[in-house]
């Protein structure tokens, strides 16, 4: 498989079992102080808003599983007004500009979706509409929450077919996305490339360091979903091997980013003067809109974000 460009300073480290990092707490990395010289592709983005919507899970729901439970849910999307940084809480969103495609984030054990508002505000940014439930609870086993997802995702899509909620027409149930770090990782593979689990809406995915968790049924079924896969070669929690292995195991169109001297949560940030965190959101939109938006020159974009400076990051297509 081509490699783009020479991965000579990757680092490949032992493998240990994945249920070590499933039960590691994560530092939060939801700062909102962005700050930095932002990118090119950052500076044409949109202002961002977000709302909390709770998702109550009844015995009448797509799916029962955990009856009574709820689950709270920021929603970023696209808005008409603010400085596009950071996302304003109940900002008028953008519909006259037709639905956006839905990205379901799964976040890692130990933090909430909000934890990752810098980077979720930026994919929002680019033309998104960010789903992060916040799972609460029993966080430390991913096998049980791939349910959860497919949940939330059913719930937006009631909520912008609902032409008297406030994001209204906002989405377009065409176009979903899967996206996870950690434990969250685990999560989105339960219901993106599991027969265990799966669901035949989400047609891309990101995984980042993430590991598979051991769920029943077949891992990668064809013909398989495009994937990325981010993981720095330092991180020691969930060990670059597991996420290199991930990417062998799949099926394509899928890609590696090696963030080389990342660990397992600072090139996630979103901050976009951190120089990994910045290819990291590059890479993430440049993909997304290559197959979710069905844009050609995001694969482009996608290797000119890992080209750009080969001692940050390096991609791999497969």
């Amino acid at each position: 498989m081509p490699v783009l460009p020479p991965r000579s300073a990757t680092i490949l480290r032992p493998t240990v079992p994945s249920s070590a990092w499933l039960l590691c707490p994560l530092c939060l990395i939801g700062s909102k102080e962005a700050g930095g010289p932002a990118s090119a592709a950052s500076e044409a983005r949109s202002p961002v808003g977000f709302r909390t919507e709770t998702f109550t899970i009844t015995e009448s729901g797509a799916d029962p599983a955990g009856a009574g439970r709820s689950l709270v849910t920021t929603v970023y999307y696209p808005a008409v007004s603010g400085d596009g940084q950071v996302a304003a809480d109940g900002a008028p969103p953008a519909t006259a500009r037709g639905a956006f495609p839905l990205v379901l984030f799964s976040h890692g054990g130990g933090t909430t979706g909000t934890s990752y508002s810098n980077l979720l505000t930026r994919v929002a940014s680019a033309g998104y509409v960010v789903a992060a439930p916040n799972y609460g609870g029993q966080t430390g086993d991913p096998t049980s929450r791939p349910a959860d997802a497919r949940f939330v995702i059913s719930q937006v899509l009631t909520t912008s077919a609902d032409p008297t909620h406030p994001l209204a027409g906002l989405v377009d149930s065409r176009r979903v996305a899967a996206m996870g770090h950690s434990m969250g990782g685990g999560i989105t593979l339960g219901f993106v490339f599991n027969t265990c689990c799966l669901d035949d809406r989400v047609q891309a995915a990101v995984l980042l360091a993430s590991a598979r968790p051991a769920y029943p049924g077949e891992a990668f079924p064809p013909p398989g979903v495009p994937a990325l896969v981010v993981h720095g070669d330092a991180d020691t929690r969930a060990p670059y091997a597991e996420g290199r292995r991930l990417f062998e195991q799949m099926r394509s169109p899928k890609y590696l980013l090696t963030i080389h001297g990342g660990e397992h949560t600072p090139p996630f940030s979103g901050e976009t003067q951190r120089a990994d965190a910045r290819v990291v959101v590059e890479s993430i939109v440049a993909f997304l809109d290559r197959h979710l938006k069905d844009d050609p020159a995001g694969l482009d974009r996608l290797t000119a974000a890992a080209a750009g400076d080969p001692l940050v990051a390096t991609l791999e297509r497969g």
